[in-house]
């Protein structure tokens, strides 16, 4: 596995992509849109040796989930040129300027806050978190300069730490405050949103599993949030999800409860003994004092018929999982996945790095501020974005053997 980045230099609190675009939230209270497209331009004006691979790597990895660039790319000759293409740029780590490229600035959030603690794009809307609110702005993506309103949106009046959005809903993570959800986001003509309303006690992040909100108020204490949810009408879009929710279940269960005859032996002490939980959709990580990771999957039975209350979900083994039985190693702050490679990204009190069946390799080494993967994106999911004290990070992972 090899790991081709480029760093710009520059003061941002968060950084996300989107679109063909990379967003940069500035400490200076300002939002900064550069096209990726003219990023990878720029560095093969400067770099020619960089050219062609570099253009897949960052502006066209589509690739990825394309079967016939794949097949490409098996072709012996073809194959060669890009080996030989990934040992020219594998210790290549170019230092570029954000006034090497075109940018879009948008102002209109000065004043509004101090600090972007996360953020998220969802069906076109930008949610960031921050030291005071949640905020969203609703931009137009499909000019070719993007184009924003006078004004942005403030939807709570307290800190927001973490994000997370699907189903046409956004949930934000305001630790010892609780976690907010409004459901319906993008109503049709004449509605108007809705406010966040409080749907669980202290929360740090939260997660999806299945169509269900998996709640962290602590980083070894998830809890499951049943919901409902309907169709998506003609007439809305939610990217590519066809269900929106509806509702929350008031009961709220952590996760270890849902301990049945299939579940394998010993699967509630995992949680309870775990210094950390992670999970991806069903498959949930814990890591535990020995820094090696284990694997359940949260199993929802077949249910027909909508007359009757919906079985609960069982955990299960799952020994397939590429990530079970692998070791970590120092202390982990947080984690992302890359399901595309059964990867895990994750960071440490000076490091990021990537873990793999081939092991773990270094991504960067010093602290981050804020570290992102796409893992439910088509063209972004084998990049990383890991924003650090004096600029951004971009990552592509590629699989030399692919």
């Amino acid at each position: 596995m090899k790991a081709i980045k480029f760093f710009i230099r520059g003061d941002f609190d968060s950084a996300y992509l989107y679109r063909g675009r990379l967003i940069l939230f500035s400490r200076f209270s300002c939002i900064a849109i550069l096209e990726l497209s003219d990023i990878v331009d720029k560095i093969q004006e400067k770099f020619p040796y960089t050219a062609p691979f570099i253009e897949w790597c960052f502006a066209k990895n589509e690739w990825l989930s394309n079967d016939q660039s794949r097949s490409l790319l098996k072709h012996p000759l073809l194959f060669r040129l890009f080996n030989r293409w990934l040992t020219t740029v594998q210790n290549w780590q170019p230092d570029l300027e954000l006034t090497d490229f075109r940018v879009i600035l948008y102002e209109a959030v000065k004043n509004c806050f101090d600090t972007v603690l996360d953020c998220v794009i969802y069906n076109g809307r930008i949610y960031f978190a921050t030291d005071n609110s949640l905020y969203h702005i609703d931009a137009d993506w499909l000019r070719k300069r993007v184009a924003f309103p006078p004004t942005l949106t403030k939807r709570l009046d307290t800190r927001c730490v973490s994000l997370s959005a699907r189903y046409g809903a956004i949930n934000a993570s305001s630790a010892h405050d609780g976690l907010f959800s409004a459901f319906n986001e993008f109503p049709t003509t004449g509605e108007s949103f809705r406010e966040p309303s409080i749907i669980d006690g202290p929360s740090w992040k939260s997660d999806w599993c299945s169509y269900d909100i998996v709640n962290y108020d602590a980083s070894f204490h998830p809890r499951l949030l049943r919901t409902t949810r309907e169709p998506v009408s003609k007439e809305k879009t939610y990217e590519r999800d066809k269900l929106f929710l509806t509702s929350v279940s008031e009961v709220k269960q952590p996760l270890s409860s849902f301990v049945g005859k299939e579940s394998p032996a010993g699967a509630n002490a995992r949680f309870e003994d775990s210094r950390l939980v992670f999970n991806l959709n069903q498959n949930f990580y814990t890591v535990n004092s020995n820094n090696e990771i284990d694997s359940v999957k949260l199993s929802y039975p077949r249910h027909s018929n909508r007359d009757e209350p919906a079985p609960e979900p069982q955990l299960r083994a799952n020994p397939q999982n590429a990530l079970s039985s692998q070791k970590l190693i120092d202390e982990v702050l947080s984690t992302c996945t890359m399901p595309v490679y059964d990867g895990l990204v994750f960071e440490t009190c000076d490091s990021v790095k990537f873990l793999s069946k081939d092991g773990i390799i270094t991504l960067i080494d010093e602290a981050a501020v804020a570290v992102k993967t796409y893992p439910k994106s088509i063209d972004y999911q084998n990049l990383v974005t890991v924003v650090v004290e004096d600029g951004v990070w971009l990552i592509c992972m590629v699989d030399e053997n692919v």
